[in-house]
């Protein structure tokens, strides 16, 4: 009798066991998206941008402990989504396509975050996720930005040339850019908001940042004291 329940939770540890490796690609092509690809020539941004949204939704997808098989089903969907939006290249597809990829982001980031609680030691891995749901939330915030220009080209003061002509995705590094100074409160002042929604999602990002950074310090030194305390009882 005592062995059926025993049984039941390592056939549950075994199937929210991951790869080690999946943390750190997850981390690796979320920095990727925000660092280097702004870096790269302008005709090679697009299909740099496609292809690894495609891995970091998948990979991002695998990251999860749990449900990970509906939510990669759902990753799958997305990628087709996401693919036929860029291949049609019709604005209002893009625009659901990046509103569905920051809905799927959204769960990502609170599924990390739920992890992250979950753990009762600091390791690597924990830290590694910790950045990564920082840095996503800045993919987030990104995606909303061209989500809120799409529907407002006038919303901020890009200088959009190609916003009338269904262009906007050439401008996704000045998305992340701007998400990313105001997210982390940098704010160097150049981009601006100009509409009531914009200027409501600045303040967003602005409160966001801070919030996430207290709450994941905050658990991964009690968690370090905690595990510290243990050790020193032992």
């Amino acid at each position: 009798m005592t062995d059926k329940p025993a049984t039941r939770l390592d056939t549950r540890a075994s199937l929210g066991a991951k790869p080690a490796w999946v943390s750190a690609s997850l981390l690796f092509l979320v920095s990727l998206i925000l660092f280097v690809v702004p870096t790269l020539p302008q005709q090679t941004q697009g299909s740099s941008y496609n292809l690894l949204f495609t891995l970091l939704v998948i990979t991002a997808a695998l990251s999860m402990d749990r449900g990970r098989k509906k939510i990669f089903r759902l990753a799958a969907i997305l990628v087709v989504v996401v693919w036929i939006a860029n291949f049609a290249g019709l604005e209002v597809l893009l625009t659901v396509s990046r509103t569905l990829l920051f809905l799927f982001f959204v769960l990502i980031v609170f599924g990390l975050i739920t992890q992250i609680a979950r753990r009762k030691q600091v390791t690597t891995r924990v830290i590694v996720e910790s950045i990564s749901g920082y840095l996503l939330l800045g993919v987030v915030f990104s995606l909303i930005v061209g989500v809120v220009t799409s529907l407002q080209p006038e919303a901020f003061n890009f200088t959009l040339s190609g916003a009338e002509g269904g262009e906007l995705a050439s401008f996704r590094s000045d998305f992340a850019y701007y998400a990313l100074v105001t997210y982390t409160t940098l704010g160097y002042g150049e981009i601006v908001p100009v509409t009531p929604l914009a200027k409501s999602l600045a303040m967003l990002m602005a409160i966001t940042g801070p919030i996430y950074l207290t709450v994941i310090i905050a658990m991964l030194v009690g968690k370090f004291l905690s595990y510290s305390q243990e050790m020193t009882d032992k």
